[in-house]
């Protein structure tokens, strides 16, 4: 049972910010890359890789440098899955990440399928790989993983294998990460979704110190999808029959480790937990399941979460095509910035010097299949906006 229940006023202020505030950073029809060979342009463009994968996450380093994720959900030739973004032909285009063959499928220690991933304080990615690809019906034992990987030193620091135990690969759809950098713990959301509509849903807290981990909050009902929920996204069903069901999705945690936040896309509530009985592996689950804090309705489904330094929490509301802000010390939500372009607003991080940055894909419509790819209007996006 939940301990808490915080009714909440949305709020609609003066505050919101203007959509000529709005900067589109990049634009894709079709997300395109650098080839390291013409075999390789040549097999992309047969198999229309491009019709089949989405961008996702988007983080950014401390250097500005932005790197993208894009999971191989529909077809397993996407050439990396992992990325940054380059220039080439005064054209902005993906580059493996860190490596070609660290996103060979090939390779057993490289990545397979990334959808989460982050950048924390210290510059070092933890990358959550999902290990399925393309629907496969056998993941390898090794698959599901956490690679924690040193950006200034270009090296692997260590993996962690996630077993059966933790995420059952035939259930599991392991979907964000968010990293207390001070203490070495991350939480994942894992959103059930291969079991949907009754997901196996659920949160892992690892502890890099002590190499363990422990799956949380197990189809508790802060972390599954509500099947009664429709999915709303650019104020349009997404699939009539309301057959994508996603529980527990966006996932972040405040700069000073205290608090853990997430939010649902097949749901309307927005959660939160203090870290102290999570970080300790011996705290009953019933205890814990106590002391989830439901912080009510946000006023929309929602993807992505991110926090920044006093705070405040920015949520991606794919019903309404803006991004809504949580305040803890007056426990209002508002809104921060709504245009109808944002069109399934992703992934949020915040920059070092105070920008805001999101991926928009029309996710809705990639996995339908009703993208038109050879349209003069880009597909998939990066945007940003200045924080106040």
């Amino acid at each position: 049972m939940m301990k808490y229940f915080i009714t909440l006023m949305l709020l609609f202020c003066s505050t919101i910010i203007s959509a000529s505030d709005l900067e589109k950073v990049y634009g894709w029809s079709q997300m395109d890359w650098v080839f390291a060979n013409a075999d390789a342009y040549k097999t992309f463009q047969t198999k229309k890789v491009s019709t089949l994968a989405p961008l996702a996450g988007v983080h950014i380093a401390k250097d500005n440098t932005l790197y993208i994720s894009v999971p191989r959900w529909m077809i397993k030739d996407v050439p990396s899955t992992l990325n940054k973004i380059v220039f080439a032909k005064g054209k902005p285009v993906l580059q493996p990440y860190p490596t070609l063959w660290m996103n060979d499928l090939a390779n057993p220690n490289g990545l397979r399928n990334v959808l989460g991933f982050t950048i924390d304080k210290k510059e070092r990615m933890w990358i959550l790989d999902k290990g399925d690809v393309a629907g496969e019906a056998n993941t390898p034992d090794y698959a599901q993983k956490i690679v924690i990987y040193d950006m200034k030193e270009q090296k692997v620091l260590h993996t962690f294998i996630i077993d059966d135990n933790l995420a059952d690969r035939k259930k599991s759809f392991l979907n964000d990460i968010a990293v207390d950098t001070d203490r070495d713990i991350a939480y994942i959301s894992d959103s059930g979704i291969k079991n949907a509509p009754d997901n196996d849903t659920g949160i892992i807290v690892y502890n890099w110190e002590t190499n363990k981990a422990r799956r949380v909050l197990h189809r508790h009902p802060s972390t599954k999808n509500n099947p009664k929920v429709k999915l709303i996204a650019n104020g349009e069903p997404v699939f009539k029959d309301n057959s994508f069901q996603v529980g527990i999705n966006g996932i972040a945690v405040t700069d000073d480790g205290q608090y853990l936040y997430w939010s649902k896309t097949t749901g309307e509530h927005f959660y939160r937990i203090k870290t102290s009985v999570l970080k300790d592996f011996h705290t009953p689950q019933e205890t814990i399941e106590d002391a989830v804090e439901d912080l009510g309705v946000f006023g929309g489904n929602s993807d992505g979460i991110t926090i920044d330094k006093n705070n405040i929490v920015y949520i991606a509301d794919l019903t309404h095509n803006r991004i809504v802000t949580y305040d803890p010390k007056t426990n209002t939500y508002d809104t921060q910035v709504q245009d109808k372009r944002l069109i399934w607003p992703d992934t949020l991080s915040i920059s070092t010097d105070g920008w805001l940055y999101f991926s928009v894909n029309r996710l809705h419509k990639a996995f339908s299949k009703t993208l038109d790819y050879n349209a003069k209007q880009d597909n998939f996006e990066i945007w940003r906006v200045k924080l106040p």
